[in-house]
């Protein structure tokens, strides 16, 4: 489809019931759209953007639309173009700038570890099975309706999560709560998006996965050990990322060093995105 520009009216923006597409007249249409000079009107802001579906406008009680049945318009079928001079004029206020929600993922504080756990916020797409985990603030505009986001095509929600207790239940705890907002919301493919962490940011995953490059343990024979090791609630140290994935052999510390984590260990991926 070609229009000379002198011929549209590009840029056009409706918070919609005024405009719906014609194969689905009954439901409002909410985007951008342009104006063709013979009094037509398409989805996209230019004739450029491609898939450019026909709009009809929303008739209400009372209205007597004249002229050609808009109805009977074909779908991406070129118009003739009409030899005259085409100035445009805004017809509705440019759209406020909104942005969209963006991974940002709350960590818990000391006080949360005292306390034994925290909130965690998500947000889903509308109109898709796309999470995402965000923020505070973010989840407060999406509440709140904020007109600075996109408020119309996110639903938020909060939920606790434990952080201290035992595995087992900690994990059984924070897995029933995402299943039950799952099944209650109908956020389906919900409890897939954590891939089983239900364990994040629990206590005992800040002992595991640790990295010495040397000079803080030594093997039982004496010598230094460099490797992986994790330490067990009683406070043994062990080798292997995890306990029970390796030999498990005891370490013994070198006066009070510090553990220091490796850059690619659990603690550097467990905290960033899915």
């Amino acid at each position: 489809m070609y229009y000379p520009k002198s011929q549209i009216q590009p840029n056009l923006y409706t918070s919609g019931n005024e405009y719906a597409l014609k194969t689905t007249p009954n439901n409002s249409y909410t985007g951008y759209y342009y104006k063709t000079s013979s009094g037509r009107y398409y989805t996209g802001k230019t004739p450029e953007d491609g898939g450019n579906f026909v709009l009809i406008p929303i008739k209400r009680e009372g209205d007597d639309y004249e002229g050609e049945d808009l109805q009977s318009l074909p779908e991406l079928t070129p118009q003739p173009i009409i030899p005259a001079y085409f100035v445009p004029t805004p017809t509705t206020s440019p759209p406020r700038e909104r942005f969209l929600p963006s991974y940002n993922s709350t960590k818990p504080t000391e006080k949360d570890y005292d306390l034994g756990e925290y909130q965690r916020y998500f947000c889903k797409k509308n109109n898709e099975l796309l999470y995402l985990e965000t923020d505070t603030d973010t989840y407060n505009k999406l509440v709140s309706n904020d007109p600075k986001i996109a408020s119309d095509l996110y639903t938020p929600i909060n939920t606790p999560w434990t952080i201290t207790g035992g595995k087992q239940t900690t994990f059984d705890t924070n897995k029933n709560i995402i299943t039950l907002i799952e099944r209650n919301q109908k956020w389906y493919g919900f409890t897939n998006y954590f891939q089983d962490r239900f364990l994040q940011y629990h206590i005992s995953e800040l002992n595991e996965n640790l990295y010495t490059s040397g000079g803080e343990y030594t093997l039982p024979d004496g010598s230094s050990y460099v490797g992986w090791y994790h330490k067990m609630d009683n406070g043994v140290v062990m080798t292997g990322k995890e306990h029970g994935t390796g030999d498990d052999i005891i370490l013994t510390s070198i006066g009070s060093p510090i553990p220091k984590l490796s850059p690619t260990s659990r603690t550097s991926t467990g905290e960033s995105g899915y």
